[in-house]
């Protein structure tokens, strides 16, 4: 099926929207080639960049990552995939390019470009959600919470489903050509998503090679991990703030904000002496732009506030039940200068070069290592090869 979305009163646009399979047979007529998906994404990613008055950023995000979850359908029924049944490729046209090797890589490159617009959206579509609330008693604004924290359900689910696309295309690829650029970056994104889940990340990051692990964009989400499961808050605030994070970094870690800071005030709680601190130092430590913001906060965690400030050791701590909707939405904040400060010269929408991946740490250097690597351990095969065969002629 194709759904007919207007395109600022030039014409109509054509894009095909994702259908659940019925059967085990499939029409090769119905499946876009490569090039045409490669096409299809590039026009979405720019109908989400394009200013609408009457599109919230809620049904721009609903609307790509349908159409984009029709293309990773057709991908899978063409074998552009490590997790294919099918394989149609053959009789959908090669688009003229007969190595399977770049074609993988051109896959590749298209999922990892979903990945990128998945985070990016996300924060728009909660920006928008958190921005729009007036209160625990406006029943829209309640309505408009309960319903994003259900798309963000379906939406994580299918992007989990999409790393494990990426993650399977990144172990076939390896078995014939180099690691892809971007591993490191995928993986690190995967980590700062999954912060609390210290068992899950211990045992993918068995799986991974040695050059990928060694990667600046996994080094610093090893380095966030760590500060994260220490409670050291002030180490997580000051890497969100490096240079070495970019922007889809901040927007995977800004969903522990809340967690972080609660700790945080735990901490203080337990350490600090009586003596009153502002909410302005409040915000500054936790990193909130708005000292009303750090004051709703403490409210929230039953410590002592008054006019100016809290102050700690005179009453009990309770932790916020972030699993209730409200209370999650009155603990995050309308703005983020941590996250939006990674994104210059940005008026409206999501950057091409964000998505392209070209917004990349300073320091990162991913490419270079995974080569430099890559030749060693070649070379050291080679060497362990030669001195077998010496071994064996010896013994003869």
């Amino acid at each position: 099926p194709l759904e007919r979305a207007a395109d600022d009163g030039a014409g109509a646009v054509l894009i095909k929207r994702y259908a659940r399979t019925v059967d085990d047979v499939f029409d090769a007529s119905n499946v876009r080639s490569l090039d045409a998906l490669e096409r299809v994404c590039a026009h979405i990613y720019a109908l989400c960049r394009r200013p609408r008055a009457t599109t919230s950023a809620r049904g721009k995000r609903a609307f790509a990552m349908d159409r984009l979850r029709a293309v990773r359908q057709d991908m899978i029924v063409q074998g552009l995939t490590s997790t294919s049944e099918y394989s149609l490729s053959s009789s959908c046209g090669d688009d003229g390019d007969d190595d399977a090797s770049m074609r993988r890589q051109r896959a590749i490159v298209l999922v990892e470009s979903m990945i990128r617009f998945a985070l990016a959206s996300a924060r728009e579509a909660e920006v928008e959600a958190t921005s729009s609330s007036t209160g625990d008693d406006d029943g829209d604004a309640k309505q408009t919470r309960y319903a994003v924290m259900s798309e963000n359900a379906l939406h994580d689910e299918q992007l989990g489903k999409t790393f494990g696309m990426v993650f399977g295309m990144y172990r076939d690829a390896s078995r014939e050509e180099d690691a892809n650029r971007h591993h490191g970056e995928m993986f690190s994104y995967w980590m700062c998503l999954r912060l609390s889940d210290s068992r899950e990340l211990a045992r993918d990051l068995r799986t991974l090679d040695a050059c990928v692990m060694s990667t600046p964009h996994v080094r610093f989400a090893l380095d966030v991990h760590r500060a994260y499961v220490d409670g050291n808050f002030v180490q997580f605030f000051k890497l969100v703030e490096s240079e070495r994070c970019n922007y889809l970094h901040a927007c995977a870690l800004e969903r522990h904000f809340s967690r972080v800071r609660i700790d945080a005030l735990r901490s203080m709680n337990a350490a600090n002496n009586t003596t009153p601190m502002t909410f302005d130092e409040i915000a500054r430590l936790l990193r909130i732009d708005d000292p009303t913001d750090a004051k709703s906060l403490c409210e929230r965690c039953s410590l002592t506030v008054a006019e100016r400030g809290v102050s700690f050791k005179t009453s009990a701590f309770i932790t916020p039940d972030l699993a209730n909707i409200d209370v999650a939405y009155e603990l995050r904040t309308k703005t983020c200068s941590v996250v939006e400060s990674k994104l210059k010269n940005c008026t409206h929408g999501i950057p091409s070069s964000v998505i392209d991946g070209d917004a990349r740490p300073k320091t990162d250097a991913d490419a270079d290592i995974i080569a430099a690597r890559r030749a060693i351990d070649a070379a050291r095969r080679a060497l362990d090869a030669s001195a077998d065969a010496i071994s064996s002629m010896t013994l003869s």
